[in-house]
């Protein structure tokens, strides 16, 4: 059951959803800086807040919440002109690095001792790896320095999905869609990512990149709370 305190900080997501879309396609400096980290800010207060046993499950998803929160905060940070300058997409990049790596710990906690479905055969997660793959290829021209710390954070994300798709016979069918497909919409935001900033520009992109990006955060919440009310993980 969604009380009424959950139902208010979905709305205030949705609103700021809306809010940042909005700002992203008119280039609104300040509806990006309100509405961006309060994206992050509400699903994880709502995450905590949720009437339901805060499992070992819970608390590494919410630790993903966080570092996306701070991913966040950095990447906007980017076009800042400090002095000295500050690796803020460096800063970005890393954080979302230890977002996946929460989340794919969270998905190995659920799989535990049980064979997943790619653990019991592992050319099932080629089409991913090949996704993956094709797209370190298209961008690595324009990768010059950050070829090592870009390939890292790729294999992270890659790591991340094959966990998602392991758990394809571990839990309900409904949920498992929908935790993976929130996947799927995670790698194809980081995609557009690195697609705008490595090899050609998407000219108004970010606003693909964000709507992708929330559609992803808000289904790993949703798929999240149905795993918390299913199973004492």
């Amino acid at each position: 059951m969604w009380r009424t305190r959950e139902k208010w900080l979905i709305g205030v997501y949705l609103c700021a959803a809306v809010l940042n879309l909005y700002a992203e396609y008119t280039h609104w400096t300040w509806g990006i800086w309100l509405s961006k980290p309060l994206l992050m800010i509400t699903l994880l207060i709502a995450w905590i807040d949720y009437p339901l046993p805060f499992t070992q499950f819970a608390r590494l998803i919410s630790i993903g919440f966080v570092f996306s929160l701070m991913g966040d905060v950095f990447l906007m940070l980017v076009s800042s002109n400090l002095h000295p300058p500050v690796p803020f997409f460096i800063l970005g990049l890393a954080s979302f690095l230890l977002t996946h790596v929460s989340y794919l710990s969270a998905f190995l906690h659920l799989a535990k001792s049980k064979k997943g479905w790619v653990q019991q055969k592992s050319y099932r997660a080629l089409p991913l790896i090949g996704l993956v793959g094709l797209l370190l290829w298209f961008i690595r021209p324009g990768l010059d320095t950050l070829q090592v710390p870009v390939f890292v954070y790729a294999m992270a994300i890659l790591s991340m999905a094959i966990g998602a798709l392991n758990l394809r016979t571990l839990l309900p069918v409904n949920t498992w869609q929908l935790l993976f497909g929130a996947v799927l919409f995670f790698v194809l935001s980081d995609g557009l990512i690195a697609i705008n900033k490595f090899r050609v520009s998407l000219g108004d992109g970010q606003i693909l990149i964000m709507l992708t990006y929330i559609i992803a955060q808000a289904g790993i919440f949703y798929a999240g709370i149905q795993i918390r009310a299913t199973k004492s993980l």
